[in-house]
């Protein structure tokens, strides 16, 4: 039996420094000269640690990928933070102050901002309200808003200039731009009311078909027209009148209306020349009404056509009336 013959093989062994965590796990080596030698990580936990300069590819943050080599690529199931947050540019938080529930999405919305339950959308937009309730919505909107309440702008710099006017609505570029402490304003439509400062108006710039429309309410549009003074003199027909001291009587109106909803009519009309008017009771009067029979006499008569209900709508055509004289004229209205 042969004896073995040992083999040797000779190799470079420096001491080195090993770097761990608090679990255990290495995180690294240092050779003499101080050089860092990190090992690969395949499955180790890293806890409380900050990587610098670091590729990392193929993984996953709560199991959604962050993309191949390049991490800004990554999508995140959440995204939480305690301050206003800039995204490209975009303030988006709860603007300046401690207030709770408040909504601002836009470089400097709601800087100022110390109060609650506020909304501003765009840049600038509710900039100076320190304890004020705004809705802002656009560039520079409610800007010099300050302690005002309850009040609304949407559309560029809508109640630009309002401080402390309360319960305001400006809808449109520049609604009530330059109101500063008027209260009760409600502005529709580009530069509705923009002169207005201190004043209290509801300005409509657009109707909506045949009916008011303001946000989800809908109400009608009153609208009546009223005749020349109508008259007949006393005499034969073909002759001069007599100018007997005699009331025009109306027995009985015919309209004549392509319409949509009910419409009414009143009797008016003064005893004298100097007389106050003295209007009827109205005479209510739909789409298939032939006639209209009534007794009133007036000395100088006037018909009123009214119309007051939603979706109401109307054409005159040609209506016929019967008049005559009715009694002697006393004292008074008849």
């Amino acid at each position: 039996m042969t004896n073995q013959v040992a083999k040797t093989s000779t190799q470079n062994i420096v001491p080195v420094q090993a770097e761990f965590d608090v679990n255990g796990v290495c995180l690294g080596l240092v050779g003499p000269g101080g050089q860092f030698f990190s090992p690969p990580i395949s499955t180790d936990t890293i806890t409380n640690s900050t990587i610098t300069s670091s590729t990392i590819t193929s993984s996953t943050i709560d199991s959604t990928s962050i993309g191949a080599t390049t991490p800004s690529t990554g999508a995140f199931t959440s995204l939480s933070s305690t301050s206003d947050a800039t995204i490209h540019g975009l303030t988006v938080g709860q603007g300046g102050g401690s207030g709770t529930g408040n909504t601002a999405l836009g470089v400097s919305a709601l800087t100022a901002n110390t109060a609650s339950n506020n909304t501003a959308v765009g840049y600038l937009a509710g900039y100076s309200n320190t304890t004020g309730t705004v809705n802002a919505f656009g560039f520079s909107a409610l800007y010099k808003n300050t302690t005002a309440t309850q009040n609304s702008a949407f559309g560029q710099q809508s109640l630009y200039n309002t401080t402390t006017g309360d319960q305001n609505n400006a809808f449109g570029l520049q609604t009530l731009y330059s109101n500063t402490t008027g209260s009760s304003n409600s502005g529709y439509g580009t530069y509705s009311l923009f002169a207005n400062t201190t004043g209290s108006y509801t300005l409509w710039q657009h109707e909506t078909g045949v009916d008011q429309t303001y946000l989800n309410q809908i109400t009608a549009i009153e609208s009546y027209f009223e005749t020349n003074v109508l008259g007949v003199g006393a005499g034969t027909v073909g002759a001069a009148p007599a100018g007997d001291n005699l009331w025009t009587r109306c027995e009985r109106i015919e309209p004549d209306f392509i319409q949509s909803g009910t419409m009414d009519v009143i009797i008016t009309g003064k005893g004298y020349a100097d007389d106050t008017d003295n209007p009827s009771s109205p005479y209510f009067f739909n789409p298939d009404t032939l006639k209209i029979d009534m007794k009133e006499q007036r000395r100088e008569m006037r018909l009123r056509f009214h119309s007051n209900v939603q979706s109401g709508d109307y054409f005159l055509g040609r209506v016929m009336l019967s008049l005559e004289t009715g009694d002697v004229r006393g004292t008074g209205s008849p």
